[in-house]
């Protein structure tokens, strides 16, 4: 066929000369009429490559007949790297003296910034506990301090947009990838279109709790691609379990959690102490955690002093009285117990208005 159109057969002698037919293509790709100068355009083919892979047909076909090309990876933006180019893939074949003065000064600076990038996957646990902070950092930001912008992106009337969180402690909302399977886990697709009818607060914590499982399946993705064992897995929980969800950030439950461990953490002794103390005047009607009371000397003769011997020991075990103990006092009969020997709790004790041992659980209280 090629010699029929008196067209070089070309390199392996296809049908038609693929090669011929590239570099016909590329060459004169356009060509300007005498009137305005004359001259032909050079086109920028795009390749979609496999895997990555430049070493197949199509691409080796085109790459003799450029000047150059540039490789762009998709691992590499989805690390937070723009342009994710290979530098190590990417060449220009037009000679430095035939450049430009000005496109060399440029071309100089832009080369050591893109050499400057660091371009490691995380392969060990840190290294994905790292990428995972930056991705969180990142998504929190959207959600927090640049809601607003956040929300103006998310139209409702646009295509299916989703949420990245990129390792540089960035963001960005963008269509998902065509590739099928992707690199990378995807987030919840079509964010913007949940927007619509719901209240703001409502969406941001949709939103916030799909970016959650999200950054837990690019991080055990990880895990499982550079083979993680089981302890390597467990750590890398752990490290992740240490920081609040996005959800909490967003909802504001860390700092109501704060508060809360902060006001127990101050007041659960004193409330407890203050307790204790009213109720060591009259016989208690509260099961609380309270001192026996102490042997006094009064008037009153041996029946108190065996009472009060009575109650600095538990009436279960017999033991005596520890301060670093849980004790309960029955309402029948007075007696003090271990909350162990009768299996009382303080968080237990604290909803209990009545509390009767189980020896007097058939009795009624004294008057």
């Amino acid at each position: 066929m090629s010699l029929l159109l008196r067209r070089p057969p070309g390199r392996e002698a296809f049908p038609g000369d693929v090669f011929y037919l590239h570099s016909r293509l590329l060459e004169r790709a356009a060509k300007r009429s005498d009137q305005t100068g004359a001259g032909s355009l050079t086109a920028l083919p795009v390749i979609e490559t496999q895997a990555g892979d430049v070493s197949t047909y199509i691409p080796t076909n085109v790459i003799p007949i450029t000047d150059g090309q540039i490789c762009l990876e998709t691992e590499l933006f989805y690390r937070g790297i723009k342009p994710a180019i290979n530098v190590g893939l990417s060449v220009s074949r037009v000679g430095f003296a035939a450049q430009l003065k000005a496109m060399k000064q440029v071309c100089a600076k832009e080369r050591k910034r893109m050499e400057g990038i660091p371009q490691p996957i995380p392969r060990t646990v840190e290294e994905v506990f790292s990428d995972f902070k930056g991705r969180r950092s990142g998504l929190i930001k959207a959600l927090t301090s640049d809601v607003e912008k956040f929300y103006q992106q998310c139209d409702p009337e646009k295509e299916n947009l989703c949420l990245y969180g990129l390792p540089n402690e960035t963001w960005e909302v963008n269509l998902p990838v065509e590739e099928v399977p992707p690199e990378l886990p995807e987030p919840a697709l079509g964010i913007n279109f949940a927007r619509d009818g719901m209240q703001e607060k409502d969406w941001l914590s949709l939103v916030a709790v799909h970016s959650d499982s999200w950054l837990l399946a690019v991080a055990f993705y990880f895990g499982a691609r550079f083979g993680f064992g089981k302890n390597e897995r467990k750590r890398l929980f752990q490290m992740i379990n240490e920081l609040p969800t996005i959800f909490e950030v967003v909802s504001g439950n860390v700092k109501q959690a704060k508060d809360q461990s902060a006001t127990h953490n101050n007041s659960g002794k004193s409330k407890s102490t203050g307790k204790m103390q009213s109720r060591q005047p009259e016989p208690p009607t509260k099961a609380v955690k309270m001192t026996p009371p102490a042997k006094e000397e009064d008037e009153s003769g041996e029946e108190e002093e065996e009472d009060d011997e009575q109650g600095a020991t538990c009436g279960a075990c017999g033991e005596s009285y520890g301060t670093d103990e849980f004790w309960i006092c029955c309402d029948v009969c007075e007696r003090w117990f271990h909350g162990k020997c009768v299996k009382i709790t303080p968080a237990k004790a604290e909803h209990i208005k009545q509390y009767k041992c189980p020896g007097c659980s058939g009795k009624r209280a004294r008057v």
